[in-house]
């Protein structure tokens, strides 16, 4: 009987472990809503995306309607750092859709929602000349 009280216990807390840990990231915050790149200034932008327990600040830079770098400011990650490389991938693409890193996907996500808040920025001067 005590070894099955000592299962269940030890379940029933990894259970419950499970649960807590499963709503420490917000995807909702990181769901893209699209831009295109051609359609932004010239200029530094910094954007930034707070994910829960994940959190990204980036500094993009666009010349001639073309992001030629990206800065990770900060990058609180976990175990998300190999996600950080996703950067040259969108600078490749000249664009936001790109695939996850593997194993790294929440800092993925985040990490792409803080770039595109960053060309958010730039998009409006465009619309507001």
């Amino acid at each position: 009987m005590k070894r099955y009280i000592s299962i269940f216990t030890i379940t029933l807390a990894f259970f419950l472990l499970a649960s807590s840990l499963s709503g420490c990231f917000d995807e909702s915050k990181t769901q893209l809503e699209g831009i295109e790149i051609q359609q932004v200034s010239d200029g530094e932008y910094e954007g930034k995306c707070d994910a829960g327990i994940v959190y990204a600040k980036v500094l993009v830079r666009v010349r001639n309607n073309a992001v030629t770098e990206i800065e990770i400011l900060e990058h609180r990650k976990g175990l998300g750092g190999p996600a950080e490389v996703i950067v040259d991938d969108v600078i490749k693409a000249q664009s936001l859709k790109v695939d996850a890193v593997t194993g790294a996907t929440a800092s993925s996500k985040t990490i792409l929602k803080a770039i595109e808040n960053a060309l958010k920025k730039g998009a409006k001067e465009v619309i507001e000349r």
